[in-house]
């Protein structure tokens, strides 16, 4: 909520939004809403008034994984007609290279190197890790103070040194045990097209310093000032990926049902192929 006064800018501005995620036994059902009102306080401009709802919906079994997503936005001045737009899709992936439990991945790929004691790293923050142990590991780091959250704990720290802006970590859990974990790094403003691109190339470069190369990496499209449009019509890809005894390590730019445009770094059991732009912790707003 907002409400901006001022010689030729008064207005009022209502946004509220709701995330849901549903997942067990291979299944995974996420959802938003959200809504902007943008009232003018002058009565001879127009207010508009924007509706976005998006829904997804994946089935993982064996090797397969089946899904479908649909995103609808509408917008309607007060004033003129009102435009909507609808976008459906359905997938399906087969996973070649799928990894037995405790396999230490592909033949030919180097194990990932290890961070020194007291250097966070999130490729130590391992699916399988008890959350008492990796919140010690991150102790040892220097990071404390987590807040908790349905089924996650989120740490407000700085980790990567060379990028300014806002970076989060995450741990995933369920019952006790790390189910994944993240560092997200948000952005300011998304249409500033250079400046997300430094921002990710610095990402990259923290990476490729840490970890190697990648085993993986998709790159479509160029950075521009559509962004946002372009990840929702999957004209834009920036994926780099490497393989850890216990899943997988990916740093890329997701497209969000939210349309929030951020960088994440994931370290999962098992994400979605890289193809597929929707892999990001939808849950983590």
């Amino acid at each position: 909520m907002r409400d901006v006064t001022g010689v030729g800018s008064e207005r009022f501005e209502l946004g509220p939004s709701v995330a849901v995620t549903l997942a067990g036994r291979g299944h995974t059902i996420r959802a938003t809403y959200d809504f902007l009102s943008q009232n003018l306080h002058d009565p001879d401009t127009t207010d508009v008034y924007t509706n976005n709802i998006a829904v997804a919906y994946d089935y993982r079994v064996g090797r397969h994984r089946f899904g479908a997503d649909g995103v609808y936005h509408g917008r309607l001045p007060d004033r003129s007609a009102g435009t909507s737009s609808f976008k459906l899709g359905v997938f399906w992936s087969v996973d070649f290279e799928r990894r037995r439990p405790g396999a230490t991945g592909p033949a030919g790929v180097a194990p990932l190197a290890q961070a020194p004691s007291g250097v966070f790293s999130l490729a130590a923050l391992a699916p399988g890790l008890g959350v008492a142990e990796a919140q010690d590991a991150m102790r040892l780091a220097g990071i404390t103070g987590g807040s908790q959250q349905v089924g996650a704990v989120l740490y407000e720290t700085s980790v990567i040194d060379i990028i300014d802006e806002r970076q989060r970590v995450v741990l995933t859990q369920d019952r006790g045990t790390v189910v994944s974990s993240a560092v997200i790094i948000d952005i300011a403003d998304p249409t500033d097209a250079r400046r997300l691109a430094q921002t990710f190339e610095r990402a990259r470069e923290y990476m490729l310093a840490r970890y190697g190369a990648p085993a993986r990496t998709l790159e479509i499209g160029a950075f521009a000032a559509d962004i946002e449009e372009a990840l929702a019509a999957e004209r834009f890809a920036r994926v780099a990926e490497w393989d850890t005894p216990t899943g997988v390590l990916r740093l890329g730019i997701p497209r969000r049902l939210d349309r929030i445009v951020r960088i994440e770094i994931r370290h999962a059991r098992d994400l979605p192929d890289l193809r597929k732009g929707l892999w990001s912790l939808e849950s983590v707003r």
